[in-house]
């Protein structure tokens, strides 16, 4: 059986819906592309195989709170807040 890592990517609200789908889909390719390169691509042998296989989820801005502004100009709340810096993440939600 594989070992699989299910990844999430997420946004913060602040810009369009699609932008911040492809902005969560580069935040896990950034992930991604660190297991390639882990240790000089130790793991590439298993991505490869399909021994290791990365399932992911790019959710975008569609679980952020409702709180964190979403206005380009209120730069004080839709960036420099902490809830809106917070949703600006990767994670590795499961390994099965």
């Amino acid at each position: 059986n594989p070992l699989e890592i299910l990844i999430k990517g997420y946004t913060s609200p602040r810009a369009s819906t699609d932008y911040n789908s492809n902005l969560a889909q580069r935040r896990i390719q950034s992930l991604r592309n660190y297991f390639k390169n882990y240790q000089f691509g130790q793991l590439l042998p298993y991505l490869n195989s399909g021994q290791l296989k990365i399932t992911e989820m790019a959710l975008g801005e569609t679980t952020a709170a409702s709180t964190i502004s979403d206005k380009i100009t209120d730069r004080r709340n839709s960036i420099y807040s902490v809830e809106a810096s917070e949703e600006r993440r990767v994670e590795i939600l499961e390994v099965r």
